[in-house]
């Protein structure tokens, strides 16, 4: 009992009750004489109850009764609900938590109003209940709780920092009435929502007046490591702290040994910020001079986020001119991962102070150079707005994955799940084609379709908030209405009141919502219709489909394909989810609300919906369907639909412009016939699009076709007049560098055949830095790491200047091979492949792919990270580890031939260890291949001698192993009971002393017949636990895995293993305390069990177990 609750009183009250009572139904009433069952029952109560008690009984010596107890509680309990009625609070049934609320209400008169009382019509209902409340717009009913001093979250009579109620807002989990979130919700301002990237985002600012820049005294020091390498730093000097400390992140990296301290950490104001993770002792030196300095720091999670003072100019800062600043760079924003304290600060401050004007920072001399401490100018003063933005990017976690899929190599296609082909036995079963062509699907659900009554009204409240945003951009409300109106022109969605079946079928409305991709008036939109989201139950659209397998070929396989082609053109299906049709009587799972200038209507969607879960499959499997329906009318227009189109993208090619043309009208024919018209046709000759209309082929801006212009190809920049590749690259960071920050950027370095793998490998170390020093998601990086990052990110840009050529330079019957290199460093393995091909008698390379993985954080050899490289890139008598990886290497090459190449002849030695943006475009190693294979193979590097099979370091040690079971003497087999085992053993024992001429009495004694059992028990354990014996006799410890281990086995005086624990030293007898332990599969064990049972008359089996565990 922690509190004085009526809840808990009573709960003790009844178990003393029924504790008292069922001591009486047995015969062993509570007498005077009950001093240890009060006791116990004191014990229970809260130090208030406690008290009260010792008060109640006063100076009397003698010790309290039982019925002086009963009684105590009663009144005790009385007490506590007379004080909560006139409280007008409940007693019952509401538990600690309402306790605890109604103990800061007790102050409230018996005669206060009811929490029922309505302050705006005076009736006796709730607030929120009120239909005059109802009626006010959000902000009046705001001003009417504030007014009344009512709760935001409940609408109660108390502040809502008291508010009992665990509910929130059912539209924003915000901590305020669901009938308040208009007035608390912040207006988004049309540039903010119209962003192409889903987020959920809270935004609350406040303006305030000028705020002062000031420039905090920061220093760049060396931190020496345990191994005595120099660590850059950069310092917080703070003569306000009473100690130094150091960041996690720096302690992670200098390895020094920690002393355990938890020290409490106070701020400003007295408020605790925190407890250090032990206490480092640090040797500091100056970047310039042989100062050092050793200081005692305790190890905090993160130090201060000052990230410098605004810029100002030092050009007016006459009094600094010429000094030797000890941050050179103290505008920069890098991390602060050392405050150096009042002690520190005490040792190394020089006696000189310069002064500038009144707005200038102070110059201060120590011994690490000269600090700058002070405001930087009031022209650099700036209007502060104090901003709070919590976002959540929806598309971050996609985004990495799609990051580590590519960076994966692709793996054997796995077989369809049980759903998989229910999906695909429901498309073959139901789809149809039309006269027109097109194809007809039905929509893959699973068995038991939900409810979706309630999702008109989830529905309808989406479109209101559509509404109000058309009301602040007009611009966007115009895109909106033409999207949805051309969708209805082109029948792609009907107005429901004008089908037959009207209102009386069971519908699911689809929430939609637009995203604008590109800016001003250039920029187009797209309407996204959401089949994820859920109903009051928890279930959505979604939910109810089947998802159908993944048709989509490897992305790297489709471009690997089509740079094969000398002549190659590439088109995209216009609308392609569209041009299918879906069955009428599954459109009712597909409707919308759309507004009719001001009335709202229902349309029903009639074809794929792109939200829908199963879309993807629906569309790629129809494509499959129109290629397998008309192979035998346009077979390479059929071959091309199923090998060379990713999603919505056609790309393909042939080795002559003759095939090549024909390709590409039987293509268009193809397609055309079945519904799915292309558009966007771009190509690297110009006669291959003589027959495809202007409109129809990729445009600029300027409604002009220029052939210079780059294409998007799969996420790739295409150039068709140049037959190349080129790199993307985003802009860099605007702020500092975080772990979430390089997660989301890397994630974006889009490179699905590794042409930039050097760069990426060295982004993958960053992050996995970041993860060994448990960085918060948004805590800057440490000096190290933030350092490489930001150079490397300046340097990104210079990969726009890369042109890869797409075209492997080869045709039908070039001699062609593929050169594949691997390597590994400590941090990193790689593999990359090169196509040799001999085309118009010049010898070729061409970079084709690349894959990188970072290290695993566990120690791995060299040879071993080797090995993983050459599994990368593509039984036995070694270690498991090795003899996987060798073995998965002969599955998928088993007729490739391995050499060793040097590293300066090696590319994949740069994509293992990494290389800088500026470095790789220079780059003839890594983007031509190594010279060698420009010459004839009998100048290439010759491999090393490999050591003989017994000098392989890998091998595996052969070991033999001998099992020898030693059974149990037979003579415990030939006795049916442990009574005559042990007479007849006693006696022939007996026997054996009197050979020995000792005098014995003429029967035998209960001592010989004991003895007998300690024998017989020794030879049974020796059997079942030789090795547990062995080592308790030696002083040793049984092993880890013994199953006695659980038991602390010891031996006794007899050489008997007993258990140990915590009973030997409780009043109980020794076998009691310490039971022998017998083996379960012994003989001796059958005949001690079925000894006990007949002891006790044949009793069952508790009563027989209950004997028995009475000495085993």
């Amino acid at each position: 009992m922690k509190t004085d609750s009526v809840a808990d009183l009573r709960r003790i009250f009844h178990g003393v009750v029924s504790t008292k009572g069922a001591l009486d139904g047995i015969g062993r009433p509570i007498t005077d004489s009950s001093d240890l069952f009060i006791h116990l029952v004191v014990e229970l109560l809260d130090s208030k109850t406690r008290r009260e008690w010792e008060s109640s009984l006063g100076k009397s010596a003698v010790p309290p009764t039982y019925d002086e107890l009963s009684n105590f509680l009663q009144e005790q309990l009385t007490t506590q609900k007379a004080l909560r009625s006139a409280a007008g609070e409940p007693s019952a049934k509401s538990g600690d938590k309402s306790n605890r609320s109604a103990r800061a209400n007790m102050v409230k008169s018996r005669g206060q109003e009811s929490q029922r009382h309505c302050p705006i019509c005076k009736k006796d209902h709730f607030l929120a209940y009120c239909e005059q409340y109802k009626k006010k717009s959000a902000s009046e009913r705001r001003e009417i709780v504030s007014t009344h001093q009512r709760c935001w979250n409940c609408l109660g009579r108390h502040q809502v920092s008291e508010c009992p109620s665990g509910k929130t807002c059912t539209r924003c989990s915000g901590r305020h009435h669901t009938t308040l979130h208009d007035a608390f919700s912040t207006t988004t301002s049309p540039s903010a929502v119209s962003s192409g990237t889903p987020a959920t985002v809270h935004l609350a600012a406040q303006p305030s007046k000028e705020c002062m820049p000031v420039l905090l005294a920061t220093a760049r020091v060396l931190v020496v490591d345990r191994a005595g390498t120099h660590h850059a730093v950069r310092a917080l000097v703070d003569p306000g702290s009473e100690t130094c400390l150091v960041a996690e992140s720096l302690a992670q990296r200098l390895r020094l040994p920690r002393t355990p301290t938890s020290v409490a950490i106070f701020g400003v104001g007295g408020v605790q910020t925190g407890f250090s993770r032990g206490r480092l002792s640090l040797t500091l030196v100056a970047r310039s001079g042989d100062f050092q300095m050793s200081i005692s720091a305790l190890v905090l999670p993160r130090l201060s986020v000052y990230g410098g003072a605004a810029e100002g100019d030092r050009r007016s800062w006459a009094h600094v001119e010429g000094l030797e600043l000890a941050d050179p760079d103290f505008f920069s924003r890098d991390p602060v991962e050392l405050l150096l304290g009042a002690d520190a600060y005490a040792n190394m401050v020089l006696p000189d102070l310069r002064r500038g004007g009144p707005l200038e920072p102070i110059a201060q001399p120590t011994r690490l150079g000269w600090i700058l401490m002070g405001a930087v100018g009031a022209h650099h003063a700036t209007t502060m707005n104090s901003a709070l933005q919590c976002s959540t990017v929806a598309d971050l976690a996609s985004a990495v994955r799609r990051f580590w899929e590519a960076e994966e190599p692709p793996s054997v296609a796995a077989p369809l799940s049980v759903e998989d082909r229910e999906c695909e036995e429901n498309f073959l079963r139901t789809h149809s084609r039309q006269p027109d062509g097109r194809y007809q699907v039905r929509l893959p659900t699973r068995p038991g379709m939900p409810d979706f009554s309630s999702t008109r009204r989830a529905a309808s409240r989406m479109l209101a908030t559509m509404r109000r945003r058309f009301g602040l951009d007009r611009a966007f409300r115009a895109k909106y209405e033409a999207f949805l109106q051309e969708y209805q022109s082109l029948n792609h969605m009907t107005l429901v009141d004008d089908r037959p079946h009207g209102d009386n079928v069971d519908r699911c409305y689809l929430l939609h919502h637009g995203i604008l991709k590109g800016q001003g008036d250039e920029s187009k939109i797209r309407v996204v219709f959401n089949g994820s989201s859920r109903t009051p139950s928890g279930t959505s659209l979604n939910d109810a489909l089947y998802v159908g397998p993944n048709l989509l070929p490897v992305l790297s396989d489709v471009v690997t394909r089509w740079r094969r082609h000398r002549f190659v053109f590439i088109a995209d299906i216009e609308k392609m989810y569209r041009q299918i049709s879906v069955h009428p009587e599954d459109r009712r799972l597909q409707c919308i609300l759309w507004t009719d200038g001001e009335q709202i209507r229902e349309y029903e969607l009639n074809t794929v919906t792109y939200g829908l879960a199963c879309a993807p499959f629906l569309a790629i499997r129809v494509l499959r369907q129109l290629a397998d329906d008309e192979k035998d009318r346009h077979p390479l227009g059929a071959e091309t639909l199923h090998n060379d189109v990713y999603m919505d993208d056609v790309l393909t090619g042939a080795s002559t412009l003759e095939a090549a043309s024909h390709l590409r009208a039987e293509v268009d024919e193809l397609c055309t016939a079945g519904g799915f018209p292309l558009r966007k046709w771009a190509a690297n000759h110009a006669a291959l699009l003589r027959d495809v209309p202007s409109e129809h082929q990729i445009r600029l801006a300027t409604d002009a076709w220029l052939p210079s212009a780059d294409h998007s190809v799969l996420g790739l920049r295409w150039c068709p007049s140049t037959d190349d590749f080129a790199l993307t690259v985003r802009g860099p960071l605007s702020g500092p560098p975080t772990k979430r920050a390089i997660l989301s950027q890397t994630a974006r370095l889009f490179d699905p055949l590794g042409w930039i793998a050097p760069i990426v490998i060295r982004a993958k170390l960053i992050i996995q830095a970041a993860w060994i020093q448990h960085l918060e998601w948004d805590a800057p990086l440490a000096t190290e790491e933030a350092t490489a990052w930001n150079t490397l990110e300046k340097e990104l840009p210079a990969l726009e200047q890369v042109r890869i050529p797409r075209w492997f330079p080869c045709s039908d019957g070039t001699s062609t091979e593929i050169h594949g290199f691997s390597d590994a460093s400590e941090r990193a393995f790689a593999a990359v492949i090169y196509l040799q091909t001999v085309y118009n008698d010049q010898i070729h390379l061409s970079l084709v792919m690349a894959k990188t993985k970072v290290a695993p954080l566990k120690r791995v050899s060299l040879p071993r990270l080797e090995l993983c490289g050459a599994a990368l890139l593509s039984p036995c008598e070694v270690e498991t580890y090795v003899a996987n990886r060798v073995a998965e290497i002969q599955r998928v090459d088993p007729e490739a031939r391995w050499r060793h190449v040097p590293g300066v002849d090696n590319p994949a030695d740069c994509a293992s260890r990494g290389v800088s943006p500026l470095e790789l475009t220079q780059h003839k190693l890594w983007w031509n291949g190594p010279p060698f294979l420009q010459r004839d193979p009998a100048e290439w590097p010759t491999d090393p001698v490999v050591g003989s099979r017994p000098e392989l370091p890998e091998q595996r040690p052969i070991k033999c192993l001998v099992n020898l079971d030693v059974p149990e003497p037979e003579e415990l087999e030939r006795f049916s009971s442990l009574r005559r085992l042990l007479r007849v053993s006693a006696w022939m024992w007996r026997w054996r002393r009197r050979c020995l001429s000792e005098q014995m009495a003429p029967n035998l004694e209960p001592g010989e017949l004991e003895s007998a059992l300690v024998r017989w028990t020794r030879v049974a354990q020796s059997v079942a636990f030789q090795k547990e014996v062995s080592e308790l006799s030696s002083g040793r410890p049984i092993p880890s895995r013994s199953p006695l281990q659980k038991l602390s086995p010891t031996l006794d005086e007899h050489g008997i293993l007993r258990i140990g624990g915590r009973l030997k030293h409780a009043l109980l007898s020794y076998d009691q305390r310490q039971p022998v332990i017998l083996p379960s599969q012994s003989r001796l064990t059958y005949l001690v069990i079925d000894a006990a049972h007949r002891r006790t008359l044949h009793g069952g089996t508790q009563t027989t177990l209950a004997v028995v565990r009475q000495r085993y």
